[in-house]
């Protein structure tokens, strides 16, 4: 089975579940994939509760599917918005509106839905949505042979699209996740418990956060009006955008007190957590205006960190469960490259971090005539949220997918991490070049099909033996300078310009050049760390330029199959 949408209904169809599932609960877990499922969502689940798995991949697939309906919809989306009553025009996902849609309890139907999507994609989901009627039938036996779902859900569309654009818009977000840690933890960072403490705060904070995000809404008053009510549109890597209630008015005093207030309770909710008792950093932006609560001074970090620590251990068998699912996904012959029984000194811990996500969805902005620290959250206008939000989507199943296809196809022997944007695990090295092949390979197939933007260096890869220093080494999250070093060269215009990569994975190394390497080059920099990365940037060309070539000849023949 290959990690695409097009794999995601047999998956569901192969899960195990209750006999007593009749269409009901089929017709639900279908609402839950086509409103772009949360970070807490897998099939099957009691949705008022919280789930236990972790990088499910039914939610992956469903994420996919929901970009690529967003990328092969938006001709038909257009069309349907051009008629709402309101003047400016803004872009909404079909996700979007049915979540607006099920907030407001306007009835829908999904076998209508997807029979749409299929309609109205020019071909390009005709095998999607079949696959889906292949094996869950019993969503499509409704349909009226005069096709009235067509206009019912044109008009579904519609009538979200003007209680999209009636009101306004909030960004609620957990930011500066290592700094906040780090302004906790001032000491004893590097220890064995500070270390697994943060790799089990990288895991569980996203999700506690859209979790009391959600409850927060949850009680607020007016549900089936919705006039009262906040709408959550979209969550994903502790960032969430809402669709707010109908304030009593419409200054910029009842924005604040919205966004204090919904702030206020998000953190209560993190603070009662038993054994944590502690919040991070938490943002509201909103069009001309901000909000924040900081992060909770803790009169105990270390106990803290215990806690944390503990569960991370706790937490091994659901690592290992998300393994296991993901063991659906390996296709091919045995590549070789693992051997079967991995032995002392075979071993080594791979590190995969997305560059700059924060920066790429959501860009740091200019404030006019304000003067902001690093704690302070920036001012968004709408059209900013409303972009960020729509980045965030389309690339949060390429990275999702990625940690997939590391278990699928290379089965680690142990996870120590996989939070939003980064995975480390530990497996046999000599996996290392065919690790960062696999990357290169799967991040152009999804640039071909799914992710409608321009390919960029996307990955820091590093690979490391575990060595003497054992699970210290796990921590090789410590790379910033060269890491700024590239952002330098790679951002610099002009003749400046040093270095335009075309790759989607980026390897680096643990034991930099030497002072004799560096003087051989002839070149004598103001940064030392400048050179250093210059030096570093050579040797991985070097390696890859094979591989650089093959991708290069891919990406020119996909852009003339485009073109014609």
């Amino acid at each position: 089975m290959r990690i695409e949408s097009q794999s995601l209904p047999a998956y569901i169809y192969g899960l195990p579940r209750e006999e007593s599932y009749g269409s009901e609960t089929i017709s639900n877990v279908w609402k839950q994939i086509l409103m772009f499922p949360t970070e807490n969502w897998d099939p099957f689940n009691d949705h008022s509760k919280q789930s236990e798995s972790i990088l499910d991949p039914a939610r992956t697939l469903a994420r996919m599917l929901c970009v690529k309906m967003d990328r092969h919809l938006k001709t038909w989306i257009d069309r349907i918005t051009r008629k709402s009553k309101i003047s400016k025009k803004e872009t909404i996902t079909l996700s979007w509106a049915l979540r607006i849609a099920d907030e407001r309890e306007w009835e829908w139907d999904p076998g209508e839905v997807l029979m749409c999507v299929r309609d109205n994609s020019n071909g390009f989901l005709h095998e999607d949505v079949d696959e889906i009627r292949l094996r869950f039938p019993e969503l499509f036996t409704e349909l009226d042979a005069d096709e009235k779902y067509v206009k019912n859900v044109e008009g579904l569309i519609k009538k979200s699209y003007d209680t999209f654009q009636d009101r306004q818009l909030i960004h609620i977000s957990a930011p500066k996740f290592h700094k906040v840690w780090n302004r906790l933890i001032e000491t004893d960072g590097d220890s064995e418990d500070a270390i697994k403490a943060k790799q089990q705060w990288s895991m569980r904070a996203n999700r506690d956060f859209e979790w009391y995000c959600k409850k927060t809404c949850d009680e607020e008053e007016g549900k089936g009006s919705g006039k009262r009510r906040s709408i959550m549109l979209q969550t994903g890597g502790g960032h969430v955008l809402i669709l707010t209630p109908i304030l009593s008015a419409d200054g910029p005093g009842e924005m604040q007190k919205y966004a204090e207030k919904k702030l206020q309770a998000i953190k209560e909710y993190f603070e009662g957590i038993e054994g944590q008792h502690w919040a991070p950093l938490l943002w509201a932006s909103w069009n001309n205006g901000q909000s924040k609560v900081m992060p909770t001074e803790h009169d105990d970090p270390m106990s803290l960190v215990e806690f944390l620590s503990e569960e991370h251990g706790e937490w091994l068998n659901r690592r290992e469960q998300s393994m296991q699912r993901w063991s659906f996904f390996k296709f091919g012959k045995y590549s070789g490259n693992t051997r079967f029984q991995v032995v002392d000194g075979q071993r080594a811990i791979f590190y995969l971090d997305v560059m700059g996500l924060g920066d790429h969805c959501w860009p740091h902005t200019e404030d006019e005539g304000r003067e902001r620290d690093e704690w302070d959250p920036p001012n968004r206008k709408r059209a900013n949220m409303v972009e960020g939000f729509l980045k965030s989507r389309r690339i949060t199943p390429v990275i999702e997918s990625t940690f997939g296809l590391v278990f699928s196809k290379y089965f680690p022997q142990q996870v120590d991490a996989m939070g939003g944007d980064e995975i480390v695990v530990r497996m046999d090295k000599a996996n290392w070049l065919p690790l960062v092949t696999s990357v290169e390979d799967h991040c152009l197939k999804i640039h071909s099909s799914i992710f409608p933007e321009e390919p960029r260096l996307l990955w820091w890869a590093m690979c490391r033996e575990e060595g003497e220093e054992g699970v210290r080494n796990t921590n090789l999250m410590d790379f910033s300078g060269m890491k700024d070093a590239l952002r330098v060269i790679q951002n610099t215009e002009g003749p400046d310009k040093k270095v335009n990569v075309t790759r989607f994975v980026n390897p680096l190394f643990i034991d930099p050049p030497s002072d004799e390497e560096l003087s051989d080059t002839g070149y004598e920099p103001a940064n030392p760390m400048f050179e250093e990365f210059q030096a570093h940037l050579e040797r991985v060309e070097k390696l890859s330029e094979t591989m650089k070539r093959q991708l290069d000849s891919t990406l020119s023949a996909l852009i003339r199959i485009d073109c014609e």
